[in-house]
């Protein structure tokens, strides 16, 4: 039983985002921006699918019976080239055994996809479960309707989907949502299958010439629940910055970074003190050091805080 929060809002281009444990094993040009995204509703890392390929993210984060899953992305905001479904299609992949098609798209797995779109006077959605068996596809529930109301292309980065999905023992069920709604307390749908009864988890986004910003994976394993936000809280990070007189540094801009990855996570001011302090949702695990910058033009090297822990 455990729950996993990866945040995708950060991140660095051409990596995995920062502060997971275990790189995904297979990961191809999804394209991550060197800053994240930033939107009036938050961030996330932006994807787009205008090659050949699928994008298929792997959480990396081993292989799981029971997961529940949930996914917050935005739709395209490119205009279709057809009357499609012109907001392109998320899926969100379970029980995988890590092997892929040509094509990148998983290659054994159960898969939940939502197809949406944004262009239409219906500008709404569809949501299917399928089996995906050596690469073929094979639909357990197919195009249910579940949202209608959403933007237009040119908005719709600025309202999240969140996709729900479930695999507990045979059952199979899945749920969509838009922010700022409630989650629905009923599932869209709702079946069984016996086909695959382990394996990992992650994102893959088909090639419909679109783009995604995604904010969000979370997992809960073992009949625990994906969290909807990082599990226990937000953690602390503070210090005291001195300057090289061994005064306080008072007034300094101070920007946190995560160690490991150099991403930036946060800035904030010393006060008179030299006191400063940051709340990010991260694990006590990993390490951050923070640099206070000097506005007033003094060349001494900036203050340096390193391999600080969140408590």
């Amino acid at each position: 039983m455990a729950q996993y929060f990866l945040d995708l809002s950060i991140g660095q281009s051409g990596k995995w985002p920062a502060l997971l444990r275990g790189n995904a094993s297979a990961y191809n040009d999804a394209e991550m921006n060197t800053a994240p995204i930033k939107k009036s509703w938050g961030s996330g890392v932006l994807i787009k699918g205008l090659g050949s390929n699928y994008k298929t993210i792997n959480a990396g984060l081993g292989s799981f019976t029971d997961v529940d899953i949930v996914c917050k992305s935005t739709l395209s905001s490119i205009p279709p080239a057809s009357n499609a479904f012109s907001g392109g299609t998320i899926c969100i992949f379970a029980r995988g055994d890590g092997s892929f098609t040509g094509e990148d798209r998983p290659n054994n797995c159960y898969l939940a996809a939502i197809n949406c779109n944004t262009n239409l006077a219906s500008n709404g959605s569809i949501l299917s479960t399928y089996k995906v068996v050596s690469g073929s596809l094979t639909s357990l529930v197919f195009n249910v309707p579940v949202l209608s109301g959403l933007p237009s292309a040119e908005l719709a980065h600025e309202v999240p989907v969140f996709v729900r999905f479930q695999c507990i023992g045979t059952s199979i069920r899945c749920k969509v949502w838009k922010h700022p709604d409630s989650e629905p307390g009923s599932w869209a749908i709702d079946t069984t299958d016996s086909t695959f009864a382990a394996g990992q988890v992650g994102i893959s986004y088909p090639n419909n010439k679109q783009e995604f910003i995604s904010s969000f994976l979370s997992i809960g394993t073992g009949g625990d629940p994906a969290p909807l936000s990082y599990p226990g809280g937000e953690r602390t990070i503070a210090g005291t910055l001195l300057e090289p007189d061994s005064l306080p540094a008072d007034g300094y801009i101070v920007r946190c970074y995560h160690r490991e990855s150099g991403v930036l996570l946060g800035e904030t001011l010393s006060n008179a003190l030299g006191a400063f302090g940051f709340s990010l949702p991260i694990s006590e695990d990993e390490k951050v050091y923070c640099v206070g910058v000097d506005q007033l033009g003094n060349t001494w090297n900036a203050p340096i805080k390193d391999l600080l822990s969140p408590v």
